[in-house]
């Protein structure tokens, strides 16, 4: 059985699209990740995902990367202690 985490990400860049919370929930929903994305404004978008802790690894590499409109200059991680404490729990990937 697989171990469940949790962490929201807190993505900084240069976001000139509304593809990129898109392209998020596309990757997410693709490494069976559970949780939600919001677009905060064109330089932040903030994400919470839970799922098996080397799929949030991999989604962290995913963003750094992005699609090809998106400019990321920083990911802060914040491992949350349960998924249960976050007041948001979907049952798959929503934009908020």
């Amino acid at each position: 059985m697989s171990q469940i985490a949790a962490a929201t990400l807190i993505i900084k860049g240069h976001f000139p699209n509304d593809t990129f919370p898109e392209w998020i929930i596309n990757r997410a929903q693709r490494l069976n990740l559970t949780g939600w994305v919001e677009s905060k404004n064109t330089s932040q978008v903030k994400i919470f995902v839970s799922g098996d802790p080397i799929l949030i690894d991999a989604m962290e590499v995913a963003c750094s990367l992005g699609p090809i409109d998106a400019q990321v200059d920083s990911i802060k991680k914040i491992t949350e202690s349960t998924q249960k404490e976050h007041y948001r729990q979907p049952a798959r990937f929503v934009r908020y």
